[in-house]
């Protein structure tokens, strides 16, 4: 069974893959693509770090209101049909590029509405 393994070293990744590669890739809508198992996709030696060359001051914990303060830094990691996943990259806080026809813009603006709806 696909639970035996999973207290065993490495087991719960190896757990998690064999769900993946039988559910998800076989799902319909389920993006096709180079696929690498769950514990060889990130490796913290493929890490590519670059640092802020002008860090803020860290501001008082007690102070912090979600949503107002952010980390001089993000993650990003690359998703192409033709490689799958690049190597993950931390790198200075930055605007992020999306395509007009993100479906993400299309749901917010249902959100939105939604919204105005339910409070009136």
């Amino acid at each position: 069974s696909l639970l035996k393994g999973i207290s065993e070293p490495d087991g719960f990744l190896t757990t998690i893959d064999k769900l993946l590669s039988r559910q998800l890739l076989q799902a319909r809508g389920f993006p096709k693509g180079p696929w690498r198992s769950v514990s060889t996709m990130f490796k913290a030696a493929d890490l590519q770090i670059e640092l802020s060359k002008h860090p803020k001051e860290k501001p008082d914990s007690s102070k912090l209101v979600f949503g107002k303060s952010f980390s001089d830094h993000m993650l990003t990691i690359e998703w192409s049909a033709e490689k799958g996943w690049d190597r993950p990259h931390i790198k200075p806080l930055q605007n992020l590029s999306l395509h007009p026809a993100s479906s993400v813009l299309h749901y917010s603006i249902e959100v939105s509405n939604l919204l105005t709806v339910t409070m009136r």
